[in-house]
Protein backbone atom coordinates (compact mmCIF):
# COMPACT_ATOMS: atom_id res chain seq x y z
CA UNK A 1 0.00 0.00 0.00
CA UNK A 2 2.96 2.32 0.51
CA UNK A 3 4.43 1.74 -2.93
CA UNK A 4 4.90 5.04 -4.75
CA UNK A 5 4.49 5.35 -8.51
CA UNK A 6 8.03 5.90 -9.73
CA UNK A 7 6.79 7.94 -12.68
CA UNK A 8 5.38 10.49 -10.25
CA UNK A 9 8.66 10.65 -8.37
CA UNK A 10 10.81 11.01 -11.48
CA UNK A 11 8.47 13.68 -12.83
CA UNK A 12 9.20 15.78 -9.77
CA UNK A 13 12.95 15.20 -9.90
CA UNK A 14 13.85 18.70 -11.06
CA UNK A 15 11.81 20.34 -8.30
CA UNK A 16 13.31 17.98 -5.73
CA UNK A 17 16.87 18.71 -6.89
CA UNK A 18 16.29 22.45 -6.69
CA UNK A 19 14.83 22.14 -3.20
CA UNK A 20 17.79 20.04 -2.05
CA UNK A 21 20.23 22.63 -3.34
CA UNK A 22 18.46 25.48 -1.57
CA UNK A 23 18.30 23.50 1.68
CA UNK A 24 22.02 22.67 1.58
CA UNK A 25 22.80 26.37 1.33
CA UNK A 26 21.12 27.09 4.70
CA UNK A 27 22.41 24.61 7.30
CA UNK A 28 20.30 23.61 10.29
CA UNK A 29 22.32 22.64 13.38
CA UNK A 30 20.72 19.90 15.45
CA UNK A 31 21.53 18.23 18.74
CA UNK A 32 20.14 14.87 19.83
CA UNK A 33 19.30 13.98 23.43
CA UNK A 34 18.89 10.22 23.61
CA UNK A 35 20.69 7.75 21.34
CA UNK A 36 18.99 4.52 22.33
CA UNK A 37 16.59 2.48 20.20
CA UNK A 38 14.41 5.40 19.12
CA UNK A 39 17.18 7.97 18.97
CA UNK A 40 19.38 5.79 16.80
CA UNK A 41 16.50 5.05 14.42
CA UNK A 42 15.88 8.80 14.03
CA UNK A 43 19.55 9.54 13.48
CA UNK A 44 19.75 7.66 10.19
CA UNK A 45 17.06 9.65 8.33
CA UNK A 46 18.26 12.84 10.01
CA UNK A 47 21.70 12.35 8.45
CA UNK A 48 20.07 11.91 5.04
CA UNK A 49 18.47 15.36 5.08
CA UNK A 50 20.07 18.12 3.00
CA UNK A 51 21.69 20.93 4.95
CA UNK A 52 21.19 19.30 8.37
CA UNK A 53 24.22 19.06 10.65
CA UNK A 54 24.12 16.75 13.69
CA UNK A 55 26.41 18.76 15.95
CA UNK A 56 26.06 17.05 19.34
CA UNK A 57 24.68 13.83 20.81
CA UNK A 58 23.88 13.18 24.46
CA UNK A 59 23.24 9.83 26.11
CA UNK A 60 24.23 8.59 29.56
CA UNK A 61 25.07 5.21 28.00
CA UNK A 62 28.62 5.48 26.63
CA UNK A 63 28.03 2.62 24.18
CA UNK A 64 24.89 4.18 22.74
CA UNK A 65 26.66 7.52 22.32
CA UNK A 66 29.66 5.87 20.66
CA UNK A 67 27.42 3.95 18.23
CA UNK A 68 25.62 7.16 17.33
CA UNK A 69 28.91 8.93 16.66
CA UNK A 70 30.02 6.04 14.44
CA UNK A 71 26.74 6.24 12.53
CA UNK A 72 27.50 9.87 11.75
CA UNK A 73 31.05 9.14 10.62
CA UNK A 74 29.98 6.14 8.54
CA UNK A 75 27.49 8.41 6.77
CA UNK A 76 30.36 10.70 5.80
CA UNK A 77 29.34 13.42 8.23
CA UNK A 78 31.50 15.32 10.75
CA UNK A 79 31.96 13.68 14.13
CA UNK A 80 29.50 15.16 16.65
CA UNK A 81 30.47 16.21 20.15
CA UNK A 82 29.43 13.58 22.68
CA UNK A 83 27.88 14.33 26.07
CA UNK A 84 27.79 11.17 28.19
CA UNK A 85 28.66 12.22 31.73
CA UNK A 86 25.44 11.22 33.44
CA UNK A 87 21.70 11.87 33.27
CA UNK A 88 22.04 15.65 33.62
CA UNK A 89 24.70 16.15 30.94
CA UNK A 90 22.04 17.23 28.46
CA UNK A 91 22.01 20.56 30.31
CA UNK A 92 25.67 21.08 29.42
CA UNK A 93 24.87 20.35 25.77
CA UNK A 94 22.14 22.99 25.86
CA UNK A 95 24.45 25.52 27.51
CA UNK A 96 27.51 24.94 25.31
CA UNK A 97 26.30 24.14 21.80
CA UNK A 98 25.14 26.62 19.18
CA UNK A 99 22.04 24.79 17.94
CA UNK A 100 18.90 25.57 16.00
CA UNK A 101 17.03 22.74 17.66
CA UNK A 102 17.26 19.55 19.68
CA UNK A 103 15.52 16.21 19.42
CA UNK A 104 14.39 14.63 22.69
CA UNK A 105 14.27 10.85 22.23
CA UNK A 106 14.62 9.56 25.78
CA UNK A 107 12.34 7.56 28.11
CA UNK A 108 8.91 9.17 28.52
CA UNK A 109 9.47 10.49 32.03
CA UNK A 110 12.28 12.75 30.76
CA UNK A 111 10.49 14.26 27.77
CA UNK A 112 8.87 17.32 29.33
CA UNK A 113 11.79 18.15 31.65
CA UNK A 114 14.32 18.05 28.84
CA UNK A 115 12.09 19.95 26.42
CA UNK A 116 11.44 22.72 28.93
CA UNK A 117 15.20 23.02 29.51
CA UNK A 118 15.76 23.27 25.75
CA UNK A 119 13.17 26.04 25.38
CA UNK A 120 14.67 27.94 28.30
CA UNK A 121 18.06 27.69 26.55
CA UNK A 122 16.58 29.11 23.35
CA UNK A 123 16.69 25.83 21.41
CA UNK A 124 13.66 24.63 19.46
CA UNK A 125 12.48 21.26 20.77
CA UNK A 126 11.22 18.28 18.79
CA UNK A 127 9.92 15.82 21.38
CA UNK A 128 9.25 12.14 20.92
CA UNK A 129 5.85 10.75 21.86
CA UNK A 130 4.20 11.39 24.23
CA UNK A 131 5.51 14.83 25.10
CA UNK A 132 4.45 14.50 28.75
CA UNK A 133 3.15 11.95 31.25
CA UNK A 134 1.24 14.34 33.54
CA UNK A 135 -1.16 17.22 32.99
CA UNK A 136 1.15 19.52 34.97
CA UNK A 137 3.96 18.74 32.51
CA UNK A 138 1.61 19.55 29.63
CA UNK A 139 0.94 22.98 31.08
CA UNK A 140 4.67 23.55 31.72
CA UNK A 141 5.38 22.95 28.03
CA UNK A 142 2.60 25.27 26.85
CA UNK A 143 3.54 28.05 29.26
CA UNK A 144 7.29 27.81 28.59
CA UNK A 145 6.84 27.83 24.82
CA UNK A 146 4.53 30.82 25.10
CA UNK A 147 6.81 32.76 27.44
CA UNK A 148 10.06 32.10 25.56
CA UNK A 149 8.64 32.27 22.06
CA UNK A 150 10.75 29.24 21.13
CA UNK A 151 9.30 26.57 18.86
CA UNK A 152 8.22 23.25 20.36
CA UNK A 153 6.62 20.30 18.60
CA UNK A 154 6.06 16.56 18.86
CA UNK A 155 7.65 14.06 16.50
CA UNK A 156 4.41 12.24 15.78
CA UNK A 157 5.22 10.22 12.69
CA UNK A 158 1.57 9.25 12.07
CA UNK A 159 0.93 12.85 11.03
CA UNK A 160 3.25 12.26 8.08
CA UNK A 161 2.25 8.76 7.02
CA UNK A 162 0.98 8.52 3.48
CA UNK A 163 -2.43 7.06 4.34
CA UNK A 164 -3.62 9.58 6.97
CA UNK A 165 -2.58 12.48 4.75
CA UNK A 166 -4.43 11.04 1.77
CA UNK A 167 -7.51 10.29 3.88
CA UNK A 168 -7.44 13.86 5.16
CA UNK A 169 -7.45 15.07 1.56
CA UNK A 170 -10.34 12.70 0.78
CA UNK A 171 -12.31 14.16 3.68
CA UNK A 172 -11.45 17.75 2.77
CA UNK A 173 -12.71 17.03 -0.75
CA UNK A 174 -16.08 16.25 0.79
CA UNK A 175 -16.25 12.59 -0.23
CA UNK A 176 -16.87 11.37 3.32
CA UNK A 177 -19.34 14.11 4.20
CA UNK A 178 -19.15 15.28 7.81
CA UNK A 179 -16.89 13.13 9.98
CA UNK A 180 -19.17 12.12 12.86
CA UNK A 181 -17.28 9.35 14.65
CA UNK A 182 -13.81 7.81 14.67
CA UNK A 183 -12.17 4.74 16.18
CA UNK A 184 -8.44 4.19 16.41
CA UNK A 185 -6.02 2.29 18.55
CA UNK A 186 -2.51 1.15 19.26
CA UNK A 187 -2.89 -2.61 19.02
CA UNK A 188 0.77 -3.50 18.99
CA UNK A 189 2.41 -6.25 21.07
CA UNK A 190 5.52 -4.43 22.31
CA UNK A 191 6.37 -6.56 25.33
CA UNK A 192 9.78 -7.18 23.83
CA UNK A 193 10.58 -3.51 24.50
CA UNK A 194 9.27 -3.70 28.07
CA UNK A 195 11.64 -6.48 29.05
CA UNK A 196 15.33 -6.73 28.25
CA UNK A 197 14.83 -9.55 25.76
CA UNK A 198 16.64 -7.60 23.04
CA UNK A 199 19.71 -7.33 25.21
CA UNK A 200 20.70 -9.51 28.17
CA UNK A 201 17.59 -11.71 27.85
CA UNK A 202 17.32 -12.18 31.62
CA UNK A 203 13.73 -10.94 31.83
CA UNK A 204 14.46 -7.76 33.76
CA UNK A 205 12.13 -4.83 33.18
CA UNK A 206 13.24 -1.89 31.10
CA UNK A 207 11.93 1.66 31.56
CA UNK A 208 8.82 1.09 29.47
CA UNK A 209 8.02 -1.99 31.54
CA UNK A 210 8.32 0.04 34.73
CA UNK A 211 5.52 2.30 33.50
CA UNK A 212 3.41 -0.83 33.02
CA UNK A 213 3.97 -1.78 36.67
CA UNK A 214 2.85 1.53 38.14
CA UNK A 215 0.34 3.07 35.70
CA UNK A 216 -3.04 1.95 34.38
CA UNK A 217 -4.39 3.80 31.38
CA UNK A 218 -3.77 4.60 27.75
CA UNK A 219 -0.04 5.15 28.18
CA UNK A 220 0.70 5.70 24.48
CA UNK A 221 -2.19 7.59 22.88
CA UNK A 222 -0.74 9.84 20.20
CA UNK A 223 0.03 7.52 17.26
CA UNK A 224 -3.56 6.38 16.99
CA UNK A 225 -5.07 9.75 17.79
CA UNK A 226 -3.11 12.04 15.45
CA UNK A 227 -5.05 11.09 12.27
CA UNK A 228 -8.35 11.40 14.17
CA UNK A 229 -7.44 14.82 15.54
CA UNK A 230 -6.63 16.02 12.03
CA UNK A 231 -9.89 14.62 10.59
CA UNK A 232 -12.12 15.93 13.39
CA UNK A 233 -10.47 19.40 13.56
CA UNK A 234 -9.59 19.05 17.23
CA UNK A 235 -8.11 22.35 18.50
CA UNK A 236 -8.97 23.72 15.04
CA UNK A 237 -12.69 24.34 15.31
CA UNK A 238 -13.65 22.00 18.11
CA UNK A 239 -11.98 20.53 21.19
CA UNK A 240 -12.03 17.50 23.47
CA UNK A 241 -14.41 18.36 26.27
CA UNK A 242 -14.06 15.24 28.44
CA UNK A 243 -13.23 11.55 28.43
CA UNK A 244 -13.99 8.32 30.23
CA UNK A 245 -11.67 5.32 30.33
CA UNK A 246 -12.05 1.66 31.18
CA UNK A 247 -9.31 -0.85 31.87
CA UNK A 248 -9.59 -4.61 32.08
CA UNK A 249 -7.51 -7.54 33.23
CA UNK A 250 -3.72 -7.56 33.14
CA UNK A 251 -2.31 -10.95 32.20
CA UNK A 252 -0.20 -10.43 29.10
CA UNK A 253 3.01 -9.35 30.81
CA UNK A 254 2.89 -12.30 33.19
CA UNK A 255 2.26 -14.77 30.40
CA UNK A 256 5.09 -13.35 28.31
CA UNK A 257 7.51 -13.77 31.22
CA UNK A 258 6.31 -17.33 31.84
CA UNK A 259 6.72 -18.29 28.19
CA UNK A 260 10.21 -16.79 27.88
CA UNK A 261 11.80 -17.33 31.28
CA UNK A 262 9.60 -19.79 33.11
CA UNK A 263 6.92 -19.66 35.83
CA UNK A 264 9.43 -19.12 38.65
CA UNK A 265 10.86 -15.91 37.21
CA UNK A 266 10.12 -12.91 39.50
CA UNK A 267 8.48 -10.96 36.69
CA UNK A 268 6.21 -13.90 35.86
CA UNK A 269 4.42 -13.41 39.18
CA UNK A 270 4.61 -9.65 39.44
CA UNK A 271 1.52 -7.44 39.60
CA UNK A 272 1.28 -5.16 36.55
CA UNK A 273 -1.06 -2.19 36.93
CA UNK A 274 -1.60 -1.55 33.23
CA UNK A 275 -4.57 -3.30 31.66
CA UNK A 276 -4.00 -5.47 28.63
CA UNK A 277 -6.67 -3.37 26.91
CA UNK A 278 -7.71 0.20 27.75
CA UNK A 279 -10.63 1.89 25.99
CA UNK A 280 -11.02 5.67 26.10
CA UNK A 281 -14.17 7.40 24.88
CA UNK A 282 -13.68 11.06 24.02
CA UNK A 283 -16.52 13.59 24.02
CA UNK A 284 -16.00 16.58 21.74
CA UNK A 285 -17.42 20.03 22.36
CA UNK A 286 -19.61 19.78 19.27
CA UNK A 287 -21.24 16.51 20.37
CA UNK A 288 -19.19 14.06 18.31
CA UNK A 289 -17.29 11.19 19.91
CA UNK A 290 -14.13 9.17 19.27
CA UNK A 291 -12.87 5.88 20.67
CA UNK A 292 -9.16 5.49 21.37
CA UNK A 293 -7.77 2.15 22.58
CA UNK A 294 -4.41 0.95 23.91
CA UNK A 295 -3.41 -2.72 23.67
CA UNK A 296 0.32 -3.48 23.92
CA UNK A 297 0.40 -6.62 26.07
CA UNK A 298 -1.65 -9.15 24.12
CA UNK A 299 -0.64 -11.96 21.77
CA UNK A 300 -1.87 -10.85 18.35
CA UNK A 301 -0.65 -9.39 15.06
CA UNK A 302 -0.63 -5.62 14.65
CA UNK A 303 -4.20 -4.34 14.89
CA UNK A 304 -4.67 -0.57 15.05
CA UNK A 305 -8.31 -0.68 13.97
CA UNK A 306 -8.78 2.77 12.44
CA UNK A 307 -12.36 3.51 11.41
CA UNK A 308 -13.45 6.93 10.19
CA UNK A 309 -17.22 7.38 9.82
CA UNK A 310 -18.69 10.19 7.76
CA UNK A 311 -22.22 11.02 6.69
CA UNK A 312 -21.42 10.08 3.07
CA UNK A 313 -18.64 7.53 3.39
CA UNK A 314 -16.36 5.53 5.62
CA UNK A 315 -12.72 4.42 5.74
CA UNK A 316 -11.33 1.39 7.53
CA UNK A 317 -7.57 1.25 7.78
CA UNK A 318 -5.13 -0.50 7.88
CA UNK A 319 -7.42 -3.49 7.45
CA UNK A 320 -9.18 -5.31 5.85
CA UNK A 321 -6.98 -5.85 2.82
CA UNK A 322 -4.65 -3.05 3.94
CA UNK A 323 -7.37 -0.43 3.77
CA UNK A 324 -10.97 -0.19 2.59
CA UNK A 325 -13.33 2.63 1.70
CA UNK A 326 -16.98 3.14 0.79
CA UNK A 327 -18.11 6.47 -0.63
CA UNK A 328 -21.75 7.16 -1.48
CA UNK A 329 -20.85 9.51 -4.33
CA UNK A 330 -18.76 6.89 -6.14
CA UNK A 331 -19.94 3.49 -4.95
CA UNK A 332 -23.68 3.75 -4.34
CA UNK A 333 -26.00 2.08 -6.83
CA UNK A 334 -29.48 1.42 -5.54
CA UNK A 335 -30.04 -1.33 -8.08
CA UNK A 336 -26.89 -3.34 -7.38
CA UNK A 337 -26.94 -6.14 -4.83
CA UNK A 338 -23.43 -5.27 -3.63
CA UNK A 339 -24.01 -1.52 -3.59
CA UNK A 340 -22.46 -1.26 -0.17
CA UNK A 341 -19.47 -3.55 -0.54
CA UNK A 342 -16.05 -2.33 0.54
CA UNK A 343 -13.62 -1.06 -2.07
CA UNK A 344 -9.83 -0.87 -1.99
CA UNK A 345 -8.37 2.29 -0.57
CA UNK A 346 -5.35 2.13 -2.90
CA UNK A 347 -6.80 4.06 -5.89
CA UNK A 348 -7.86 6.82 -3.52
CA UNK A 349 -4.35 7.00 -2.06
CA UNK A 350 -2.97 7.59 -5.55
CA UNK A 351 -5.63 10.16 -6.40
CA UNK A 352 -5.42 12.12 -3.14
CA UNK A 353 -1.71 11.76 -2.35
CA UNK A 354 -0.15 14.66 -0.49
CA UNK A 355 2.49 16.53 -2.56
CA UNK A 356 5.31 15.51 -0.22
CA UNK A 357 4.60 11.86 -0.96
CA UNK A 358 4.54 12.49 -4.69
CA UNK A 359 7.89 14.25 -4.49
CA UNK A 360 9.76 12.42 -1.76
CA UNK A 361 7.96 9.13 -1.19
CA UNK A 362 10.51 6.85 -2.78
CA UNK A 363 13.34 8.37 -0.78
CA UNK A 364 11.42 8.43 2.49
CA UNK A 365 10.48 4.76 2.25
CA UNK A 366 14.15 3.85 2.68
CA UNK A 367 13.69 4.72 6.37
CA UNK A 368 11.51 3.62 9.28
CA UNK A 369 7.78 3.75 10.01
CA UNK A 370 6.81 3.47 6.34
CA UNK A 371 8.84 6.55 5.47
CA UNK A 372 7.20 8.75 8.10
CA UNK A 373 10.42 9.16 10.13
CA UNK A 374 12.15 10.85 7.20
CA UNK A 375 9.08 12.95 6.45
CA UNK A 376 8.59 14.23 9.99
CA UNK A 377 12.26 15.13 10.41
CA UNK A 378 12.27 16.89 7.06
CA UNK A 379 9.16 18.81 8.05
CA UNK A 380 10.65 19.88 11.37
CA UNK A 381 14.07 20.91 10.03
CA UNK A 382 12.45 22.86 7.19
CA UNK A 383 10.32 24.74 9.70
CA UNK A 384 13.54 25.71 11.50
CA UNK A 385 15.19 26.71 8.25
CA UNK A 386 12.29 28.92 7.16
CA UNK A 387 11.31 30.21 10.60
CA UNK A 388 7.76 28.87 10.21
CA UNK A 389 5.62 27.12 12.84
CA UNK A 390 6.01 23.34 12.93
CA UNK A 391 2.99 21.38 11.63
CA UNK A 392 2.16 19.97 15.08
CA UNK A 393 1.81 22.84 17.56
CA UNK A 394 2.73 22.36 21.19
CA UNK A 395 -0.98 22.75 22.02
CA UNK A 396 -1.84 19.86 19.71
CA UNK A 397 1.04 17.85 21.15
CA UNK A 398 0.00 18.21 24.78
CA UNK A 399 -3.69 17.67 24.00
CA UNK A 400 -2.99 14.36 22.33
CA UNK A 401 -0.53 13.37 25.07
CA UNK A 402 -2.87 14.35 27.93
CA UNK A 403 -5.20 11.51 26.99
CA UNK A 404 -2.71 9.31 28.84
CA UNK A 405 -2.75 10.79 32.36
CA UNK A 406 -6.44 11.73 32.10
CA UNK A 407 -7.31 8.12 31.25
CA UNK A 408 -5.41 7.05 34.37
CA UNK A 409 -7.44 9.50 36.44
CA UNK A 410 -10.69 8.21 34.96
CA UNK A 411 -9.84 4.58 35.70
CA UNK A 412 -8.82 5.38 39.27
CA UNK A 413 -12.25 7.01 39.65
CA UNK A 414 -14.05 3.91 38.32
CA UNK A 415 -14.45 5.28 34.82
CA UNK A 416 -15.54 8.73 35.95
CA UNK A 417 -15.77 11.52 33.39
CA UNK A 418 -12.67 13.72 33.39
CA UNK A 419 -12.47 17.17 31.78
CA UNK A 420 -9.79 17.87 29.20
CA UNK A 421 -8.03 21.18 29.94
CA UNK A 422 -8.26 23.79 27.21
CA UNK A 423 -4.56 24.09 26.46
CA UNK A 424 -5.38 26.45 23.58
CA UNK A 425 -6.96 28.94 26.00
CA UNK A 426 -9.94 29.44 23.73
CA UNK A 427 -8.01 29.67 20.45
CA UNK A 428 -9.51 26.40 19.23
CA UNK A 429 -12.55 28.47 18.23
CA UNK A 430 -10.61 30.54 15.70
CA UNK A 431 -7.62 28.36 14.77
CA UNK A 432 -7.55 27.44 11.08
CA UNK A 433 -7.91 23.80 10.10
CA UNK A 434 -4.90 21.55 10.48
CA UNK A 435 -2.62 21.65 7.47
CA UNK A 436 0.73 20.01 6.88
CA UNK A 437 2.68 23.17 6.14
CA UNK A 438 5.63 22.47 3.91
CA UNK A 439 8.15 24.57 2.05
CA UNK A 440 10.28 21.84 0.62
CA UNK A 441 9.85 22.45 -3.08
Amino acid sequence: MNKIDRRTFVGAAAAVAAAETRAAETPVRVGMIGAGLRGSSLLRPLLDLPGVEVVAICDMDDNAAAKARKTCVDAGKPQPTIYASGPEDYRRLLDVEDLDGVIVATPWEWHATMAVAALEAGKAAAIEVPVATTVDECWQLVETAGRTGVSATMLENWVYRREPLAVLNIARAGLLGEIVYCESGYGHDVRGTKFDSRFADTGDLRWRGEHTVTRNGNLYPTHQFAPVAMLMDINHGTRIESLIAMGGVSQGMNQYAVDRWGPDHPNANRVYANSDRTNVLLQLEDGRTALNFHDTQSWHPRDDGHKYQGTKGMVRWPFPAAGSIWVQERHWDGKAVDARRWHSLNPFLDEFDHPIWKMYGERALQFGHNGADWMELRGWTESLRHGTPPPVSIVDAVTWSAIGPLSEESIIGKSKSVDMPDFSKGKWKTNSKFELRWQWG
